[in-house]
């Protein structure tokens, strides 16, 4: 009788242990996802029960293309890999076509989760580009990410400044002590950036080491208000942009978990307006107060598609923009955001429509091209023709103020942009004075970037309102100096002494008997860089040849910095043309964007090659041109 007790009661301890160890939680409906490396992917309920993990998953992608979900993909609970059983509604290493609706539903079964696991990890596994998403809640009472309580309980005030910071012109230092919250080793090791100064795009695209925790230091020299943005850690996006004044050394805080509130965003939820980043120093308390303001579009949407008909007349474009702009202006006003946020919001909305006049060439060529099959469509010089009188150029000068110094804080419409025909207000008798320096300076910046500053320029320079744009232009120049002189500038071969139109025949000439491939590219394009990380390896391998000459032509637009970080690593022959330079071969060509293939057969027949932007044709091309001989 003892025994059979002693059994009975082993035999509960055992089921109590056993059944409760994967307990049927139910269902977590619409879970908290803190951060994710893809907005396309969601998940709308978790059925948790004693036999299997269910994930009800949702994808908005676009019509008519396909998406994959592999059989490597699992879900991470408690430190252990639980890999897919069975899908319902997708079939696994399948392509599926999307619908029309761009919407679709289906069901991942997994393993079941243990009972104290309260998040769970979902990743595909692949080895580039695949779907992850991290802290999947199953206890309907997320926590805060890491590294959250770090930072300064000023910072995470809801109150907003109504102080307004003003303008810092200067040429120093400034550091930037980077922190990122919910940062986790595997999303990468480190933080890519840009860097925008008042002259322009600086830096494009680099990279910042990461420590274990999240940190990374951010140094350099800026010239103004600068805008730094912080794009991408691995594949998880942190679009960040703070407002850095030379001179200055701040903290800045970086919310790794926007990706997530993204993601539920676009699953369907109303997900609480939360700043993406903290910031300490100058400009930090206005950003601050432009996150926690209403996030509509208050500028003038001038690149969308439609802004404007080419067939306008200049008084109907006019009417056109000026109307959009006392409406929006309206808007504002009537918006419940703080003063400080009211201020930069019309600031923007001032300065898109100076660009809206200054930039309608531009924007008519744009919208012909639209009408008339794309952007290698050549635009007839009359066909999309669009000229100011200075009367109209008055009327619009009467709606703003053309000499705000807030336009120097922009990132949108900011100083280079409205720097484009910024002496035009002055010569129809408006007085656009600040504009028509920032003409002055921005081409002497980039004359300084390209080491052809003249004396005359920079003698213009000192005769200006203030002494910070031949300073500016000063440093940049040394700076330039100095950089030119690096290993890497070697590497820059002259560029042949020809017209425009022959320059490409010159490149190609000394190559005769070989196989050409001409790179057109950039350093802030994309694209680019991924196909040159791309193709690069292949140099070593399939297309291992004495035969091939490989040549890559970028042109001014890239900053001389960036340029001559990445081109040490892309082994070539390496050209970097001026503005009238390469138009001549776009135009030649029919270059529809970058990056763009020019192949250059053994008998120096050069064809563009468009279609060399797919990988597999681009090695069999190069391969069928070396043998042929």
């Amino acid at each position: 009788m003892n025994n059979l007790f002693k059994t009975v009661a082993l035999t509960a301890m055992l089921c109590t242990v056993s059944c409760t160890h994967f307990n049927n939680r139910g269902t977590v409906e619409r879970p908290f996802i803190e951060s994710a490396n893809t907005e396309f992917l969601s998940f709308t309920k978790v059925e948790l029960t004693d036999s299997s993990t269910v994930l009800h998953a949702v994808v908005h992608y676009f019509p008519d293309y396909w998406i994959s979900i592999p059989s490597s993909a699992a879900i991470i609970a408690g430190g252990d890999t639980l890999k897919i059983q069975s899908a319902d509604g997708i079939e696994l290493d399948k392509q599926f076509w999307m619908p029309d609706s761009g919407v679709t539903h289906f069901t991942l079964a997994f393993p079941p989760v243990p009972s104290y696991v309260k998040a769970i990890d979902f990743s595909t596994f692949e080895e580039e580009k695949g779907w992850v998403l991290y802290g999947i809640d199953l206890t309907g009472k997320p926590g805060k990410p890491s590294r959250f309580n770090e930072i300064p309980s000023e910072l995470l005030s809801e109150e907003v400044t109504t102080e307004w910071p003003g303008v810092v012109l200067d040429t120093d230092s400034v550091t930037v002590n980077i922190h990122l919250v919910g940062y986790r080793p595997e999303m990468g090791s480190d933080i890519k950036y840009f860097l925008y100064s008042m002259d322009g795009e600086r830096i494009q695209g680099a990279s910042l080491p990461l420590d274990s925790l999240g940190n990374a230091t951010f140094k350099d020299v800026i010239s103004g208000p600068s805008i730094l943005w912080t794009t991408i850690v691995g594949e998880f996006r942190l679009f960040t942009d703070a407002i850095l004044a030379p001179g200055e050394t701040i903290e800045f805080w970086g919310d790794m978990t926007a990706s997530g509130r993204r993601n539920m965003e676009i699953r369907g939820d109303s997900v609480p307006n939360r700043p993406k980043f903290y910031a300490t120093g100058k400009y930090g308390p206005l950003k601050h107060a432009l996150q926690l303001s209403d996030d509509g579009m208050y500028a003038l949407d001038i690149y969308s598609e439609g802004f404007a008909d080419y067939h306008m007349s200049p008084e109907e474009y006019l009417d056109m923009i000026l109307s959009r702009h006392a409406a929006l202006q309206d808007s504002i006003k009537a918006s419940d955001m703080s003063p400080v946020a009211k201020r930069m919001r019309q600031t923007e909305l001032d300065a898109s429509l100076i660009v809206a006049v200054s930039s309608a060439p531009g924007i008519y060529r744009q919208d012909y091209r639209v009408k008339h099959g794309g952007w290698s469509t050549p635009v007839p010089p009359d066909s999309a023709k669009i000229e100011f009188t200075d009367e109209q150029l008055r009327r619009v000068a009467g709606k703003v103020n053309l000499n705000n110094p807030d336009y120097l804080l922009l990132d949108n419409f900011g100083p280079r942009e409205l720097s484009d025909n910024g002496s035009m207000w002055n010569k129809a008798g408006a007085d656009g004075r600040l504009l028509a320096e920032l003409e002055s300076y921005t081409a002497a910046s980039e004359a300084a970037k390209s080491g052809k500053l003249t004396d005359e320029q920079l003698e213009g320079l000192r005769k200006l309102s203030t002494p910070f744009y031949a300073k500016a232009v000063e440093y940049r120049r040394n700076r330039t100096s100095e950089i030119m002189k690096s290993e890497a500038a070697k590497r820059i071969v002259p560029t042949p002494d020809v017209a425009p139109d022959k320059l490409l025949d010159a490149i190609v000439a000394p190559h005769r008997g070989k196989v050409v491939m001409v790179d057109l590219w950039n350093t802030w394009c994309g694209p680019c860089r991924a196909a040159i990380k791309e193709n690069e390896p292949l140099k070593d391998g399939e297309l291992s040849s004495d035969d091939i000459v490989w040549v890559y032509i970028a042109d001014d637009s890239s900053p001389i910095e960036s340029y001559l970080e990445m081109i040490p690593d892309i082994r070539g022959i390496h050209y970097r043309l001026m503005p009238e330079q390469i138009s001549a071969i776009r135009s030649h060509f029919g270059v529809d964007g970058i990056p763009y293939y020019i192949l250059v057969g053994r008998d120096g027949k050069a064809e563009g090659r468009p279609d060399l932007r797919d990988h597999d044709k681009y090695k069999k091309t190069i391969l069928d041109a070396v043998a042929k001989k």
